[in-house]
């Protein structure tokens, strides 16, 4: 070693372990996923469920199209991090592309004043218009960053107001002055920018030994095994702990395997609580999944192409000095031989969407 080269630590693990790690980390991205979609209000929360992963509460859309979106895009992530060129994994969520018409007038609630019902003919029912999905808007990430196309809007049931008037009362009341406020705020948001980003560095991951396509025998050849022949210490369906009798890498150099999940547990709470205490995106917006590859990496393009390649969106003299970004940690995870840290970015579209909210509101 020359002299003044710091030195690199480095830990051995088996094929079989790494392959676990890896399909580890694959669910906890999944499961990351649909509680960002929930926290951060992309769909309505009638379509989640709740369940339990790492002894946590979580939330998992139960739409078919959503969830076989998200896992594909999370296997597509699985291929180009076993080539050890991706630097970041990203959750964008885009501002809508068309910003929503003013509230429609809702049935009266409880509270709401009432007016005399009119003795002429009753007005005919309003027709019902289905919620059209919002096309997918381009990305802002950096040049080397590729994103997973984006996933279609579930269908929803068609909204309908009853055709039968309330006893001595208007069958519409007027929206709130903060419904129109809100709506006017998403007015000066510019379509399809880039609100929110949830990263992941995963710099640190290595590459698996002959690249992709032997990761894919690899993973083929594990699918195949019996549960005996499987990591004593995980479930062979689940991937969780299985037995206690777990032991130390520092002892005898196997993975702890209690110790990557409390690690992966504490991850998921940290950021459940950051996606919580944010302020509210608008409604409409869609998300989806980027990779920054490494500057020595190559761009993930063959057939099939499951990468789109992120447009870039320069910025203006005004905003060259000032980025406007603002940056929330939220937990590096350290199990073993994996390490990845994440955070959340608030773009500037979204830090003036909330002023300009909030001055309204007021």
């Amino acid at each position: 070693m020359a002299e003044g080269q710091a030195e690199t630590d480095t830990i051995d693990t088996k094929l079989e372990d790494a392959h676990t790690l890896l399909s580890t980390f694959n669910t906890f991205l999944v499961v990351s996923i649909h509680n960002i979609l929930f926290y951060r209000g992309i769909y309505p929360p009638t379509t989640f469920i709740s369940s339990k992963a790492y002894n946590l509460p979580v939330h998992q859309n139960r739409h078919p199209k959503v969830c076989s979106w998200v896992q594909d895009a999370v296997n597509a992530v699985a291929i180009q991090l076993s080539s050890g060129q991706v630097s970041r994994i990203a959750v964008v969520i885009h501002a809508p592309l068309h910003p929503p018409p003013l509230p429609p007038l809702q049935p009266p609630s409880s509270d709401s004043i009432q007016f005399p019902q009119s003795s002429g003919p009753s007005p005919p029912s309003q027709p019902t218009v289905p919620l059209q999905p919002y096309p997918i808007p381009p990305s802002s990430d950096p040049p080397s960053s590729f994103r997973f196309p984006q996933p279609a809007q579930p269908s929803q049931p068609e909204a309908s107001l009853s055709s039968q008037p309330q006893p001595n009362a208007f069958p519409f009341s007027f929206p709130s002055s903060s419904d129109f406020s809100s709506s006017r705020a998403i007015e000066s948001i510019k379509p399809g920018s880039v609100l929110e980003k949830w990263v992941f560095d995963v710099q640190a991951f290595p590459a698996w030994p002959g690249g992709p396509e032997n990761f894919r025998r690899f993973a083929k050849y594990m699918s195949k095994q019996r549960p005996e022949q499987l990591p004593k210490e995980l479930d062979p369906l689940t991937g969780q702990v299985l037995r206690k009798n777990q032991s130390s890498r520092s002892k005898n150099g196997k993975i702890n395997w209690i110790d990557v999940n409390e690690h992966l547990r504490g991850a998921l709470w940290k950021m459940a609580q950051a996606a919580e205490k944010l302020p509210p995106v608008p409604q409409g917006c869609t998300f989806t999944v980027a990779v920054e590859i490494k500057e020595e990496g190559k761009a993930p393009i063959g057939h099939p192409q499951p990468w789109i390649p992120a447009e870039v969106e320069p910025p203006s003299p005004a905003e060259a000095p000032v980025s406007g970004l603002k940056t929330t940690p939220i937990r590096s995870v350290t199990a073993g031989p994996m390490f990845f840290e994440c955070w959340v970015e608030e773009g500037p579209e979204k830090l003036a969407f909330t002023e300009k909210k909030k001055a309204r509101d007021t």
